[in-house]
């Protein structure tokens, strides 16, 4: 090859690479640009670079650097559960639950090789559940839902018989607690329906066990749902699980509370000081599980084997020993005993990694990290719970039982229109008994007639079947036996004890009232007589009610609706001696240590139930009757509503009612009078309740009533004792000592003579098991709380026990001692019970029983005389009228739908 050709092959080959033209000049050398190209190139090269820096610098500025994915592999995913719950106000704003979902779902950053979920844990609302459910399905992610079942949550009771003394809500060592232990106490009540609704750690189970089926989840995040998590904790906690990942199935993640949580969405992403409860993070494969009988407010955050070691508010991570031994109070269950297993080592369960943000709750003042704010929190948290629990149970009452207060409470309505059904039929022995009703309610109206005169001054609204009156002050002549403007059928309290009423500092013995009173001077005999019964004057009313309910005429229930008005809310004209002896109440200046005390505590107050108080009314209409701890109301308040049917009674002055009546229950609860009386073992805690549960239901305090029906139950622990050594099914041996504790009492303050305690004994032994049917029977009647009827106690004591033991103690020596009159009424109330609970029930012995000792008594429409010298006065006792039968307990025709 020639060198010509040799040169031009070298140029071609460094052309085709350079593609830069040259030439050869014949000379030998190489004509080239290449210099000059290569210096023009250079320059748009680092002018190009220039530009590029440029660009990614003002790129750069603008975009967060993503942090470095963890090397996991796609079967080690990472699966976040948030359980989002109900909202707990005041522990948390209400709205607060479905605000943080929002600002969590729209600001969280997507994490690499995550998962999220959403637990709906129980979410009683339905309207609130649908519309977190809206938001989830609007930014497309995936929930579990768990379901609030009605059925399944009244499963679940109050805890009542476990505490260290029976009745313990109304003991003294209950009294002498702090308002934190005494709610702390109340809170354990509430335990077996709290693992229900709230199902904190049975919601972080779902969690978790639907994680451990996912088949590439590698670790489980069971987050409470107000957790946030930001870049920096996140790339935290995952590179300490990869780091140790290997050794360790549990980590702790503490937390930090926010006041704030826009501090989130600034560009600081540093780690807080984190002093708070710390969330769990487990490895797929973990065997421990949360303790689920570990109720909201308790630690519930708890492992069957970590429990407790990551609660410390410093670190998170104390020693556990120190809180395996922390002391628990009785009826309070161990679990740091009973979970902590005997291998047990320290720290080689578990390692604390990263932090995580707990969103606000919207309640400042409980967010500090400061001790007082954790005790407000502590405090709100459990106040927060038992407010929910009630008002499922008040919206359970109302929308799927049915609780209407217009309902009669005492008399069952479809037994009392049956009788009169049979009435109308011509019924010989029901005629027999409505006969005498008619024939007392001729006898009211023609005596308190004469009292009072027509008032032509008011209108008259001809739409109602009303006769407005006022009392006829000008002449003395119609009023017998020259008693100015007194109503001569409301008998004086002659036998009982005004002066021992007030004494709430006595023993609970001694502060009773007495039906005997030899000892009483004229002075005091002569106030006694100048008062009117509150309970005569509610018989007269209720007679006067039901009589024109099986006759049809209007007369009777318009004297009924001018005894209300003229004694009770006072519309008309009264004389200065026509009163009811009242006591002075000012609901103002009550001590404040009773408010932590009674059927008011947990501030029920709080509770809106009482009806707006007429500014116009009298200011009697603001007085409390005195004898007020001895008056049923039951059937009085039955009345009314039957009256305010018919329009006896016109809306303004039925809400009047219920505005007096709310008064009452006001003082019943509040006062320091009401509290000692809620307290008396005997029959008189048991009238207490049988008021508060009337009342409360009359003017439509549902969570009131509910809450009544429920403690009262422990009562019955106190109340009726059993031997020890005797077989619980022998209900011979079931007795009452704090009745005959009562009596003997009496005795020692020589109020009675010794020989009459066998009388006396008999006498509020029946007294206050005919409180305890009238309870149990407004209980069945009402239909929203569980039967009474069929409690059992701890110790085995049951109202229906105590029914048998005392008809078999009293049955053959009552009938000698005008005993029947109580025992019959008993006998019938309490087999009608029976028969209400046996529907719900397996037949049992009781059956038995009652058909044994039902052929022992005359038929329930019959009259017995034990003397025909006192016909009158035993024909009103068969009934349910007069003052023998009435200080018994006996309601007015007790036959027609109590029995």
């Amino acid at each position: 090859m020639s060198s010509m050709k040799r040169g031009y092959y070298f140029l071609r080959l460094n052309g085709s690479r350079n593609k830069l033209p040259c030439h050869y000049n014949g000379v030998g050398n190489l004509d080239r640009t290449f210099p000059v190209t290569m210096r023009k190139e250079r320059i748009i090269r680092f002018i190009l670079i220039l530009i590029s820096l440029a660009f990614m610098t003002v790129f750069m500025s603008h975009i967060r650097v993503l942090p470095i994915e963890p090397s996991f592999n796609s079967y080690e995913q990472i699966h976040i559960y948030r359980i989002i719950g109900n909202d707990l106000p005041p522990r948390h704003k209400v709205g607060q639950v479905l605000q943080n979902t929002r600002f969590i779902l729209e600001n969280e950053p997507d994490f690499p090789n995550t998962k999220k979920w959403w637990i709906i844990n129980r979410i009683v609302d339905n309207e609130y559940e649908n519309a977190i459910i809206d938001l989830l399905k609007q930014h497309k992610k995936d929930y579990i839902r768990i379901p609030f079942n009605v059925d399944e949550y009244l499963r679940a009771d109050f805890r009542l018989e476990d505490f260290p003394e029976p009745d313990f809500f109304h003991s003294y060592e209950f009294m002498n607690f702090t308002k934190v232990a005494k709610i702390r106490t109340i809170d354990y009540t509430y335990h077996d329906k709290n693992i229900y609704v709230m199902n904190n750690n049975g919601g972080r189970n779902v969690a978790l066990k639907h994680g451990q089926s996912q088949p590439n989840a590698r670790w489980i995040f069971p987050f409470d749902g107000n957790c946030f998590i930001t870049n920096s904790a996140f790339t935290e906690i995952t590179s300490q699980i990869e780091k140790w990942g290997k050794d360790y199935k549990y980590f702790v993640v503490p937390m930090a509370r926010l006041l704030n949580n826009s501090q989130l969405l600034s560009d600081s992403d540093q780690k807080p000081e984190t002093p708070e409860e710390p969330q769990i993070i487990f490895r797929h494969d973990a065997e421990e599980k949360y303790n689920e009988n570990m109720r909201y407010g308790r630690r519930s955050k708890g492992l069957c084997l970590i429990l407790n070691m990551i609660e410390s508010p410093m670190t998170g991570v104390p020693t556990p020993s120190r809180f395996i031994a922390r002391p628990v109070i009785p009826w309070e269950t161990n679990e740091n005993a009973q979970n902590t297993p005997s291998n047990y080592t320290s720290k080689s369960l578990y390692m604390k990694v990263g932090w995580v943000f707990r969103l606000f709750s919207g309640q400042a003042s409980q967010e500090l990290n400061q001790k007082e704010s954790g005790a407000l929190r502590a405090f709100n948290r459990l106040l927060a719970i038992q407010d929910l629990i009630d008002g499922i149970d008040e919206r359970i009452a109302r929308t799927h039982k049915n609780f209407n207060p217009d309902r009669l409470f005492l008399y069952d309505e479809n037994s009392l229109s049956n009788a009169r059904i049979k009435y109308w039929s011509g019924d010989e022995k029901i005629t027999r008994i409505v006969d005498v009703m008619l024939n007392r309610a001729d006898e009211i109206t023609s005596e308190v007639s004469d009292l009072h005169k027509v008032d032509d001054s008011l209108f008259l609204n001809t739409s109602i079947q009303i006769t407005f009156l006022k009392l006829n002050t000008d002449s003395e002549t119609n009023l017998p036996d020259g008693e100015s403007n007194e109503m001569p059928e409301l008998e004086s309290r002659s036998n009982e004890m005004p002066e021992l009423e007030s004494k709430s500092n006595e023993m609970p013995e001694l502060d009773g009232k007495s039906n005997e009173m030899p000892e009483l001077d004229g002075k005091s005999n002569e106030m006694l007589e100048s008062s009117i019964s509150t309970s005569q004057l509610f018989e007269n009313i209720t007679t006067l009610t039901l009589a024109q309910y099986f006759s049809g005429n209007f007369l009777y229930s318009r004297w009924a609706a001018n005894l209300i008005r003229t004694f009770l809310l006072s519309s008309y004209g009264i004389g200065e001696e026509d009163k009811i002896t009242l006591l002075e109440y000012n609901d103002t200046c009550l001590d404040c240590n009773v408010f932590d005390e009674g059927y008011g505590f947990p501030y029920l107050n709080k509770i809106p139930r009482t009806i707006p108080k007429n500014s116009e009314s009298s200011s009697v209409f603001y007085k409390i009757p005195k004898d007020i701890f001895e008056t049923d109301p039951s059937h009085f308040l039955d009345s009314c509503k039957l009256l305010y049917r018919i329009k006896a009674l016109t809306h303004r002055e039925f809400v009047e009612l219920q505005a007096l009546a709310s008064y009452w229950l006001e003082y019943l609860i509040s006062s320091p009078e009401g509290t000692s009386t809620g307290r008396k073992p005997d029959h008189r805690g048991t009238l207490y309740d049988l008021q508060i549960l009337s009342l409360s239901g009359f003017i439509d305090d549902v969570r009131l009533h509910l809450r009544v029906s429920n403690r009262l139950r422990m009562r019955i622990g106190k109340q009726f004792y059993i031997a020890r050594d005797v077989s619980l099914m022998n209900a011979a041996k079931i007795s009452q000592p704090y009745e005959m504790m009562y009596v003997k009492n009496m005795i020692r303050n020589k109020m009675i003579k010794p020989s009459a305690y066998e009388d006396e004994v008999f006498r509020y032994k029946s007294l206050n098991l005919h409180y305890w049917m009238l309870i149990t029977r407004i209980i069945q009647n009402v239909k929203v709380s569980n039967d009474l009827w069929l409690y059992k106690s701890k110790d085995g004591q049951k109202l229906s026990k105590a029914i048998m033991s005392h008809l078999n103690k009293y049955e053959v020596e009552g009938r000698k001692k005008h005993g029947l009159f109580l025992l019959k009424p008993l006998m019938y109330i309490a087999h009608k019970a029976h028969k209400i609970s046996s529907k719900f029930s397996q037949r049992n012995n009781e059956n038995e029983y009652f058909q044994r000792i039902l052929i022992k008594f005359s038929e329930k429409y019959s009259f017995d005389y034990s003397d025909e010298s006192e016909r009158r006065e035993n024909i009103d006792s068969n009934v349910g009228l007069g003052n023998r039968i009435r200080k018994n307990g006996v309601p007015p025709f007790w036959m027609f739908g109590i029995a």
